[in-house]
């Protein structure tokens, strides 16, 4: 793998097999200005919140959450907290089946290990027996996985940003559990901040 080690995430679109995996560190903080890519992404982490934005909407994706984005889509990224990410370039021609726009996904506990496991294989893997299998496996897996409404369209962002006279990268919104607002808190809030929470119509 030391041919593939002196490329940054451009290098890994070109790997010769239908998936690949790229293993990142970021420090809290971190930004990733807009971009996109030829394959397809699935971003996890394994700690730390990740914040994806497209021209159109804004993702939130805490552990054991994931982001999909088609190939070709503008984005950018910030990351809240350290973020260990597993990215899986995914060729477009392995999995035509799977979304057409940016979705957040759940992660099971045999989804994880298996992204986890396929970093642990050669960039180049066997593309017979146990390796490909795994990739298959993968696939398979955010096919059937379920999609989490951790979204929200950007002007909402850009007209609470303003009211609140703040930057725009200040604001997350999104719908969830007790447990996910209380992520974010953590994520976003110092320990003498607070935030604002709207109450259910529900």
């Amino acid at each position: 793998d030391a041919k593939w080690s002196q490329y940054s995430s451009l290098g890994y679109q070109f790997v010769p097999r239908p998936v690949a995996v790229l293993m990142d560190d970021y420090p809290h903080g971190f930004f990733d200005p807009p971009h996109s890519h030829i394959r397809a992404q699935f971003v996890y982490a394994t700690t730390g919140v990740t914040i994806l934005s497209t021209h159109d909407a804004s993702y939130v994706a805490p552990p054991q959450r994931a982001i999909w984005i088609p190939a070709g889509v503008e984005h950018e990224v910030r990351c809240r907290g350290r973020v260990l990410l597993r990215t899986l370039y995914i060729a477009c021609d392995a999995a035509p089946d799977l979304p057409q726009h940016c979705q957040v996904i759940e992660v099971s506990n045999l989804l994880r290990e298996l992204i986890l496991e396929a970093g642990n294989l050669p960039i180049e893997y066997n593309l017979e027996g146990r390796d490909q299998r795994i990739m298959d496996l993968i696939l398979d897996e955010i096919r059937c996985a379920r999609r989490i409404p951790l979204s929200v369209p950007m002007p909402i962002n850009e007209r609470l940003a303003r009211f609140h006279s703040v930057p725009d990268d200040r604001i997350v919104l999104g719908c969830g559990s007790s447990e996910i607002l209380r992520m974010a808190a953590d994520a976003f809030l110092g320990s003498r901040r607070s935030a604002v929470v709207a109450l259910p119509t529900f």
